[in-house]
């Protein structure tokens, strides 16, 4: 929360400083997703000990982060947040409601919380009524800039199970591939997209599937004002989900002319 107030306050100051041509600010941000246990009205983003309920948006570094809920508060798509202990286990309880990632396990007590280990899980429905309408956007988007630097994805273990066949998935084949892709906007317009793949058979002798952290580059995005997320493939009816975390990006409010 301190860093909503920090950067809200820059905001501000770029907007009610452009007049006097004396506000510059220029810093590159993480958004860990580790500093999300409220959203931006102060409500509990965690209400349980097993399960994750979220509010319509979250707001981290520059950015908001959508997600789609039902009437009943129930997550359906968009962004959601896994706080999750570190360990080597690789399985869970089928009665498990959230998807993890395959790099950590089970969710911790609310009692104990393990920040360095807190991300983000993308899930992306083919009913665009489970969808927000986008995926983010920046928030100060009239007084400043936004450049996507990079991201780390990984899989989650549904995706990587339901590849083999789990719980009732058709199993991967031959040709089959699933990439996650982002999309920069800005004012409308496509800005780039970066792919990064999750999962690849397209050479018959290599079955390639994603199964640690991995930093994908995003500087061809450019300058944005949205960055939407999406899991693209070559077939359906498998859990398309992806983890995201450590979204570096620089952040720029003002005017280095007008600062001068």
């Amino acid at each position: 929360m301190k860093k909503f107030f920090a950067i809200a306050s820059l905001a501000l100051a770029a907007v009610s400083c452009l007049d006097t041509n004396t506000f510059y600010y220029n810093q590159n941000v993480l958004v860990a997703f580790d500093e999300l246990l409220y959203d931006v009205n102060g409500k509990c983003v965690f209400e349980s000990d097993d399960q994750e309920y979220l509010a319509s948006s979250f707001y981290d570094g520059g950015l908001n982060f959508y997600c789609r809920l039902d009437k009943d508060k129930n997550y359906l798509g968009g962004f959601s947040i896994a706080r999750l202990c570190d360990t080597t286990v690789f399985t869970h309880p089928a009665n498990e409601a959230f998807p993890h990632c395959v790099a950590y396990g089970l969710p911790v007590s609310k009692d104990t919380l393990y920040r360095a280990n807190v991300y983000a899980v993308y899930r992306d429905e083919a009913d665009t009524s489970k969808m927000p309408k986008v995926s983010t956007f920046f928030a100060f988007a009239d007084a400043g800039t936004l450049a996507p630097v990079s991201v780390k994805v990984n899989n989650t273990l549904e995706m990587v199970a339901s590849s083999y066949g789990a719980a009732g998935s058709e199993p991967f084949v031959k040709g089959d591939w699933v990439k996650v892709r982002f999309t920069g906007y800005k004012e409308g317009a496509v800005t780039g997209t970066v792919d990064c793949s999750l999962f690849d058979w397209t050479d018959a002798d290599k079955r390639e599937v994603l199964k640690e952290w991995k930093t994908v580059e995003l500087k061809e995005l450019g300058l944005i004002d949205r960055m939407d997320v999406n899991v693209v493939s070559n077939r359906s009816g498998f859990p398309c989900f992806v983890c995201l975390d450590d979204l570096w990006m620089t952040l720029t409010l003002g005017s280095k002319e007008d600062s001068k």
